[in-house]
């Protein structure tokens, strides 16, 4: 096969991966983002997320590497969001409240939906949401707490497979 041909074949297989149901995952396990005790949560299988306490089923997520190259958090619960990703509630410009809405492997990401991994001193990862200037983080502490993606602060997560 020619150099050229090669080329295109791999250009294929990228594009096809980019606009599949199944993106490239960043790690190949469903995985459960907390503080110690609260995490990021699709509140009732979503669209809202908000705070919960470890080990619940709706505290499940992919972190995919996106259609931009940047990363999204993809709930990997069942229902009616699932599969969404955690970016602008109900894809709203001009709110900050993080919500499960759309695909963020998908060529044209909600707003809100690229995140940067951050790595924070503690071991674990903060998420920088590109959109916002900001940081996704909770309002205060305890359960049932919305989480926004504009904190002016790293907000760290330690990462927990299942």
């Amino acid at each position: 096969m020619s150099g050229a041909g090669v080329f295109l074949a791999v250009g294929l297989a990228v594009i096809a991966q980019a606009g599949s149901a199944a993106p490239a995952y960043a790690s190949g396990s469903r995985e459960q983002f907390c503080d110690g005790s609260q995490c990021v949560n699709a509140w009732g299988g979503g669209p809202d997320v908000n705070t919960y306490t470890p080990g619940a089923s709706n505290n499940f997520f992919y972190e995919i590497i996106t259609y931009t190259g940047n990363y999204g958090l993809q709930y990997a619960g069942s229902g009616a969001n699932s599969g969404d990703c955690v970016g602008d509630l109900n894809n709203s410009s001009t709110d900050a409240r993080a919500g499960l809405y759309s695909n963020c492997g998908d060529t044209q990401p909600a707003w809100g939906a690229n995140l940067r991994e951050v790595g924070c001193s503690n071991g674990g990862v903060a998420f920088y949401d590109i959109h916002w200037k900001g940081y996704l983080g909770p309002q205060t502490t305890g359960n049932g707490v919305a989480f926004y993606l504009n904190k002016p602060t790293p907000y760290c997560f330690q990462i927990t497979l299942f």
